[in-house]
C-alpha cells in the first residue's frame, strides 16, 4: 500500500527528532486526545523545538512543539485550567510550595495513530529525555550499534531470527548489502556478549566469508566489524 504524505512526514520526523518531553500520567494521553492544549512546568525550559511527547511508563504519543512560555502566578494558573487540565490538588503534588510557574501553549502537534512503546530512557531528566528509542513492531534493517548494545539478550536473539526471515522475504540476494550489514551488526554484538552463532544458511555463509572464516565451522566468533570491514562497513540501501 502506498504511504500517504503524512506517513512519510512522520517517518522523516522519527529519523530527525530524538529528544523527548516526558509528562506525568494522564497528561500525554490528554494531549493526544486534543483535550489538553497547554503544558505547565516549574522552570523555564526550551520547548520551541520539536520533541517526542512521552510518559514515564514507556509510551510515546507524537511530536510536539510549544509556543514561548508565559510566567504565571497561582491565580493565572487557576484561570488557565481549561487549557492545561492540572487540578489544584495535582499542582500541589507536582510542584509543592511553588508560587510561580511557566505555561507553554502547544504550537504544533503531530500525533501517532496510537501510543507507541519506547525503551527506558538512557539519559535525561524529569523535564527532558536525551534520546527516545522506539521498540520495533516489525523488523527494520536500519540498525545502529548503540541500539543493539542496549538490547537484552532475548531481544538480540529475536532480531537475529528476524533478519534471517527478512533476508528470505527479500529474495536472499548476495548483493543485498542492507540486510547483510544488518546481520553483521547483530552477529558482532552476539560475539561481544559471548553468544553462539551457527552457520545455517547462505546469509551466515556470506558473513563467514566477509570475516575470513571457514564456512564448515559450527560456530562463528567475529572480531570487531569496523576493524575487519573498514571502508566497506556501510548501511546502504541497495
Amino acid at each position: 500500500m502506498k504511504r500517504t504524505s503524512y506517513e512519510l512526514f512522520m517517518i522523516l520526523f522519527e529519523r530527525l527528532i530524538k529528544s523527548g518531553l516526558p509528562l506525568a500520567d494522564p497528561y500525554p494521553r490528554l494531549v493526544w486526545q486534543k483535550k489538553k492544549t497547554a503544558i505547565v512546568k516549574e522552570k523555564k525550559v526550551d520547548l520551541s523545538k520539536f520533541k517526542i511527547l512521552c510518559d514515564f511508563g514507556g509510551r510515546a504519543f507524537g511530536f510536539i512543539r510549544c509556543k514561548e512560555p508565559e510566567k504565571i502566578n497561582l491565580a493565572r494558573f487557576k484561570a488557565l485550567v481549561d487549557k492545561h487540565l492540572v487540578s489544584e490538588d495535582e499542582r500541589e503534588k507536582l510542584w509543592p510550595g511553588a508560587k510561580e510557574l511557566w505555561v507553554y501553549g502547544i504550537r504544533d502537534w503531530f500525533p501517532f495513530e496510537g501510543s507507541r512503546k519506547i525503551r527506558k530512557a538512557a539519559g535525561g531528566t524529569q523535564a527532558s529525555i536525551i534520546e527516545v528509542v522506539f521498540k520495533r513492531k516489525n523488523f527494520d534493517p536500519r540498525l545502529t550499534a548503540k541500539e543493539l548494545k542496549e538490547a537484552s539478550n532475548e531481544e538480540l536473539v529475536s532480531l537475529h531470527g528476524q533478519v534471517h526471515t527478512f533476508w528470505e522475504e527479500r529474495g536472499g540476494r548476495r548483493g543485498d548489502e542492507l540486510v547483510i550489514n544488518a546481520h553483521l551488526l547483530i552477529v558482532g554484538e552476539m560475539k561481544r556478549r559471548g553468544l553462539e552463532h551457527r552457520i545455517q544458511d547462505q546469509l551466515d555463509e556470506i558473513a563467514a566469508e566477509l570475516m575470513g572464516l571457514r564456512v564448515n565451522e559450527d560456530y562463528v566468533y567475529m572480531d570487531d566489524l569496523q576493524e575487519i570491514l573498514g571502508s566497506r562497513f556501510t548501511l546502504k540501501d541497495p
